[in-house]
């Protein structure tokens, strides 16, 4: 059991000093340089924990599952899907910033199909930082959630 709480603790840590890119000044640039190694069929997509500026509590539940959720969420949902051949892509503010939130949309094609996924930032000290991930099926927190994977449950394991 101390060696399960050093675990969870040394997560929060990698979550809390590293790996992902530094917050942003631009959302949607921010979002567009997401979509970079995708739309150049790089071949070295970065770990979703490390791809973008999350907000700690997300980066935390990301870094755990990439850990200890055997399969991780089963898809990348930047991309909305496992396999891709992204084309098309387009990337604009859904909304205008207000109250320190803002949200930006990535629209392209995979394969041939269309896909929107939605970006949620919240305005943080250090710069903009991406609080959620959705389309209109889904939500990273709460296919997080589905996994057992909540803010609760990584400050539990870290606890023990």
């Amino acid at each position: 059991m101390r060696f399960m709480g050093f675990a969870a603790l040394a997560v929060w840590a990698l979550a809390a000093c590293g790996g992902a890119p530094a917050a942003g000044s631009d959302p949607e640039a921010t979002v567009q340089a997401l979509y970079e190694p995708y739309v150049t069929n790089a071949a070295n997509v970065p770990a979703l924990e490390n791809a973008a500026p999350w907000t700690e509590d997300l980066r935390a539940m990301l870094v755990y599952t990439a850990e200890n959720v055997e399969g991780g969420i089963g898809f990348d949902p930047l991309i909305d899907g496992q396999d891709y051949e992204i084309t098309n892509l387009q990337v604009s503010a859904a909304e205008a910033p207000a109250e320190g939130r803002t949200v930006v949309d990535a629209q392209f094609t995979n394969f041939e199909d269309p896909v929107t996924v939605s970006f949620d930032f919240v305005q943080a000290d250090d710069g903009w930082r991406i609080a959620d991930v959705h389309t209109e099926e889904w939500t990273l927190r709460g296919v997080l959630a589905s996994a057992g994977v909540t803010p609760a449950t990584v400050e539990a394991a870290a606890g023990q």
